[in-house]
């Protein structure tokens, strides 16, 4: 089999797409990548091995420098056939797969933890909310989308938490409504008493939620630049203080929700930003 070049930037295989063959390296760099993270293939490395029984590509394959490969069929058929002629490559592709394999497991391993982090976050900060209702003698609601996210498969829940974090969000504003009298007083009458720190205990669980996420997108691969913890409190409290003038101002609730969903929008976008996501 006669070697070929593949040029660098080249997209040798797009996810999803049909596997026509697989490619030997024998010089040169590849970038494997999918949702969250990604490796690299060198010399002796098969570009396709682990997608050979789906017989189209689960990654996205690019040469990340000028390729020197050899190319060998996909059908395990006429592999098997090969492999009987031409023993002597066998120990590559055992070699090639076991390790992109553990590139696999590697990250696998890596999301299990940031979502059992995520997943502990989730749990710390219900509980916390727990806890201030009854420091403030409320009554604390049921929010039924944390049982839902309790529900997901852990490695599932990372995509689900924005939508589910909203809902909390909507959830909270219709609680807030039903007892809206008691929320007006906690929040312009409770200056001097145990009430009066409700904001504060609000942006202090807010902020350990931040820092956790930021642990979580470390894990994940996607990292985010330092984010002054001065800025951070400046930001989380005024969150809860726009959330909480919808209340204090009694907004008739649908528009409300719908100046909720605007705050939401304007808030996602600004942190992504200073994520870097």
């Amino acid at each position: 089999m006669g070697m070929r070049e593949i040029l660098k930037g080249t997209v040798i295989y797009e996810s999803g797409q049909k596997l026509n063959g697989l490619m030997m390296i024998m010089r040169g760099t590849a970038v494997v990548s999918f949702e969250g993270g990604s490796y690299e293939l060198h010399s002796g490395d098969v570009i396709g091995l682990p997608d050979l029984i789906h017989k189209e590509a689960n990654f996205r394959y690019v040469a990340k420098e000028n390729l020197a490969v050899v190319d060998y069929p996909s059908k395990v058929s006429e592999l098997k056939k090969f492999f009987k002629e031409h023993g002597e490559v066998v120990r590559y592709f055992q070699s090639s797969l076991f390790r992109q394999l553990n590139e696999l497991l590697l990250h696998y391993k890596e999301v299990q933890t940031a979502s059992d982090m995520m997943q502990d976050y989730l749990t710390g900060s219900y509980e916390n909310y727990i806890r201030i209702c009854e420091n403030n003698h409320i009554s604390p609601g049921e929010l039924e989308r944390y049982e839902e996210l309790s529900n997901i498969p852990q490695e599932e829940q990372p995509k689900h938490l924005g939508d589910i974090s909203g809902a909390c969000m909507d959830e909270m504003l219709l609680y807030a409504y039903e007892h809206l009298n008691e929320f007006k007083l906690i929040l312009c009458c409770s200056e001097g008493t145990r009430f009066s720190k409700l904001i504060d205990e609000m942006v202090e669980i807010e902020t350990k939620g931040t820092h956790d996420y930021l642990v979580v997108l470390e894990k994940i691969g996607r990292p985010a630049p330092p984010i002054d913890e001065r800025l951070e409190h400046i930001l989380i409290t005024g969150m809860f203080n726009t959330f909480f003038e919808l209340i204090i101002h009694e907004m008739p609730l649908e528009e409300a929700k719908h100046y909720l969903k605007e705050m939401r929008d304007f808030y996602t976008a600004g942190w992504m930003k200073i994520m870097g996501q």
